[in-house]
Formats: structure tokens, C-alpha cells, sequence
């Protein structure tokens, strides 16, 4: 049964715009998986894939755009800001994960109730990194697919790395929170202002693709068209959370190794404040 109160009432609570969280453990384990070796190679695998992915992308992209693509307009492709992001955050993951399970047995083994600071850092990088290849892939599909041939590039990128980022959504253990929403919001907002800037400086698709994020004609069309960005940045991260809660319910339902007590964080004064909520909305008053 659902306590809607109570959860409004935690989730929402203003602490969790950080990422203070008591069980460390989550992010180096899969929901229903134990085992910190077959996350290892998760984490591992995928890092090198989407490294290379990166590689060809900067080096021998020469290869699916037109002759005169000019190099410099890197940056006016939010989806050359996702290609560099989702490398950069799977090779932390599994840093991250390496680092634990070398040099953190407590935290392996769940005795540790504080968050290390990379671990952190690699919550917020990951909240950005996955919000952002899941709305590319809608603006890509929605506003700048004509219905021309899709290559196998399109595919990878505008499909591929859509359903990594779902299915890591829902197999990890790492807690997704509602008010994270504004992270993503940021990062949109700050491609929008590189977005205007470019636009400013007559660089953005001046003949690198015959193709164009609509919008970058006008003024108006330019604010409107980032605008419907930085929202759909939000609806992303819905899409999310709520991945997050149905993995938590049928993890309860199905995973038999799955904790589903509510947890309390005892603070100095002797009074209790719940820290974890992710059982929270499912527990009855």
C-alpha cells in the first residue's frame, strides 16, 4: 500500500537535492545481484565500449558527415556533449567500483553508512549523463529525423545508448531521487547558452549538416526551441524515476536477497531522521 504523505514528505524533503545516502554499497551492485565481480565487469565492459564509440566519433567522423563539416562546431551537437559525457562517466563507474572493492571492504561488505566523496561526484555525473542520452535520442527521433535511411550510426547512437542507459536504470541498485531533476536541468540550460553563443558568432551548422536543431533561426525560434529542451530535461528525469520505482517493486516482489525494512539514521541528539527512502511509498501507515 502506498503512503502518499509520507512519501511527499521524504522524497521531497529539501536534503535530498544532495547526495547524502547511508548505504554506499547500492552503487557497486546490481538490485538483485550480489556479486561486486559481475558489476566490475559490467561497468568495465561498457566503459571501453563507449570510449571507443568516442574515439570514433572525434576521429574519423569525416567518414558520415558531408565534406564541408568544420571541426570547431563540435560543441553545437548536444549529442557530441552525450557521446564525451557517457564515456567519461562509465569509465568513473567503474573506477569507482575498481577503487571500493580493492581498498573499501567495509563498504562491500555494508558496514560503512556514509557517502565517499567520488562516489558523490559520480552519482551527480551519472543523473546528468543518463537524462541527457535519453533526450537526445527524443529530440533526434522527434525533431530531426526526416524519415531518410538510418544508418547503423543513428542506430547506436540514437538507440543504443537509450536502452543502456534504461536497462542500467533498471538492474543497478543506485537510488534515483526526484529533486536531481534540476542537475540535467542545468546542463541543458548551459547547451542552450552555447547554443546562442555559437548562433552569435555565425557557427552553428553554418554548412556542417544539411540538417539543423529547429530553432536556429531566429531569436524566438532559438529560446523557444532550448526551452522545449530544459523541460524535456525534466520529463527525462521522470521517465527515470519512475524506472527507479518499478525496479524497486518488483525487487521486492521477486528478489529474495532484497532488503525492504525502512531504515533510520540515529542523529546526535537521540532523535531518528530517516535518510533511505526507498521503501517508503510502498509500506503501509
Amino acid at each position: 500500500m502506498c503512503n502518499c504523505k509520507r512519501f511527499a514528505l521524504e522524497e521531497l524533503h529539501p536534503r535530498n537535492f544532495l547526495f547524502d545516502y547511508l548505504y554506499p554499497e547500492d552503487f557497486i551492485r546490481f538490485q538483485c545481484i550480489q556479486s561486486v565481480f559481475t558489476y566490475i565487469l559490467w561497468r568495465s565492459v561498457w566503459a571501453i565500449c563507449f570510449i571507443f564509440m568516442l574515439i570514433l566519433n572525434g576521429t574519423i567522423s569525416d567518414y558520415w558527415t558531408p565534406p564541408n563539416y568544420i571541426h570547431y562546431q563540435w560543441f553545437t551537437y548536444l549529442t557530441h556533449w552525450t557521446s564525451f559525457l557517457l564515456a567519461f562517466v562509465s569509465t568513473m563507474d567503474a573506477i569507482c567500483v575498481i577503487q571500493i572493492y580493492l581498498h573499501r571492504p567495509d563498504i562491500v561488505k555494508g558496514e560503512f553508512r556514509q557517502m565517499p566523496w567520488y562516489v558523490k561526484i559520480n552519482w551527480l555525473c551519472t543523473t546528468i549523463n543518463s537524462n541527457l542520452v535519453l533526450l537526445v535520442t527524443l529530440i533526434h527521433w522527434i525533431f530531426v529525423y526526416k524519415g531518410e535511411r538510418v544508418s547503423i550510426f543513428a542506430v547506436v547512437t540514437y538507440g543504443g545508448t537509450a536502452l543502456y542507459v534504461t536497462i542500467n536504470a533498471l538492474i543497478t541498485s543506485s537510488p534515483i531521487r526526484i529533486l536531481h531533476v534540476v542537475y540535467p536541468m542545468v546542463m541543458v540550460t548551459m547547451y542552450a547558452v552555447t547554443n546562442f553563443v555559437y548562433q552569435e558568432a555565425n557557427l552553428a551548422n553554418s554548412g556542417a549538416s544539411p540538417k539543423s536543431y529547429p530553432g536556429w533561426r531566429t531569436y524566438k525560434d532559438i529560446l523557444s526551441t532550448d526551452l522545449v529542451f530544459v523541460v524535456g530535461a525534466g520529463v527525462v528525469h521522470m521517465y527515470l524515476y519512475t524506472l527507479y520505482v518499478i525496479r524497486l517493486l518488483v525487487a521486492r516482489a521477486w528478489c529474495t536477497n532484497n532488503r525492504t525494512f525502512i531504515y533510520w539514521q540515529p542523529l546526535e541528539s537521540c532523535n531518528t531522521i530517516r535518510q533511505d527512502v526507498r521503501y517508503t511509498y510502498l509500506t503501509a501507515s
